[in-house]
């Protein structure tokens, strides 16, 4: 709403200057409380003696603060950035180092993942020990991060932000000028990004090749997805995570796509039709982009698997 102007509009009511962000952030909270009774009274009514209440409650308040600890870095990115594009890498970027990291340091030394708040909601161990140290750490990280946003937020002027965008260059390049190279500069941060998470996912799982027995093994549930042949272990397992990084790395090529009409709704792309460039030549480009990277993507799913598994075992 800030960044089209409608929060302006909202401001000149009789209404607190934070009064739109504390809504949103009044109604995560309000989710987050729902989701807790939500899911700890679903798992009590399983009747199960070993998902007692206290489990439930402890594992369905780890969901919670995870989903407000979400809430709470974006809400913090926000004051910091200026465009709403930014906020996104930005976020994204934080919880996936946060995640990789923590998917290191589980499998090499357990003790840097009490570092990590990704990591906290299951150290305390739900159903076993309950550990609510975890989760009031948590619970207090939270409240840290939005009081810096709070503060932020005061201290800054309506559409600005605390760090000043980078100005852009005076002058553009041929490539620029072009509907193809246009909506490539626009989507280049997430298609780059999503590049670089879709590598980072596929070498975590192909480091694991290894000890692919002893992974599947440890589970009855998985072991009971795959043969028990290591060779028909191996393909299946494959096969699967081919599946699932596909399915990831999809996603971008629909952002792709939509950043069109994203552009359209800003009411942006009139200067590029105006031009000599008809909106089915706008489209295309949208499209060849989102083809041409959606298969890039996949294609380094599997290098990235292959080199990952094959060092690795």
């Amino acid at each position: 709403m800030e960044e089209n102007g409608k929060l302006e509009i909202l401001n000149s009511l009789h209404i607190g200057s934070q009064a739109s962000s504390m809504a949103t952030n009044l109604l995560v909270l309000l989710h987050t409380v729902l989701t807790i009774i939500l899911v700890s009274g679903i798992l009590v009514s399983y009747n199960v003696s070993s998902i007692d209440l206290k489990g439930s409650l402890y594992f369905a308040c780890s969901l919670g603060l995870a989903s407000l600890l979400g809430a709470s870095i974006a809400y913090l990115c926000a004051q910091i950035f200026a465009t709403s594009s930014q906020t996104r890498g930005i976020f994204f970027s934080i919880v996936g180092i946060l995640y990789v990291l923590r998917a290191g340091t589980d499998v090499s030394n357990l003790t840097l993942s009490k570092f990590n708040p990704l990591a906290w909601t299951y150290l305390g161990h739900p159903f076993y020990q309950n550990d609510w140290y975890y989760l009031i750490g948590l619970f207090l990280l939270i409240l840290v991060v939005f009081s810096i946003g709070l503060v932020l937020e005061s201290s800054r002027d309506l559409g600005s932000s605390t760090i000043a965008p980078k100005k852009g260059k005076t002058k553009a390049s041929k490539w620029l000028a072009t509907p193809l190279g246009f909506f490539f500069y626009l989507n280049r941060s997430t298609i780059i990004s999503w590049l670089l998470a879709d590598g980072v996912i596929a070498l975590m799982y192909g480091s694991i090749y290894g000890d692919i027995d002893t992974f599947v093994s440890s589970n009855k549930l998985i072991s009971q997805m795959f043969a028990n042949s290591s060779t028909i272990l191996i393909n299946s397992f494959t096969s699967l995570i081919m599946v699932v990084a596909t399915a990831i790395g999809l996603v971008m090529p629909l952002v792709v796509v939509h950043k069109v009409q994203f552009e359209t709704n800003k009411e942006r792309l009139g200067y590029l039709l105006v031009q000599r460039v008809s909106r089915l030549k706008v489209y295309y480009s949208s499209l060849i982009l989102s083809l041409f990277f959606g298969t890039l993507a996949i294609l380094m799913n599997g290098f990235c698997l292959g080199i990952a598994a094959t060092s690795s075992m």
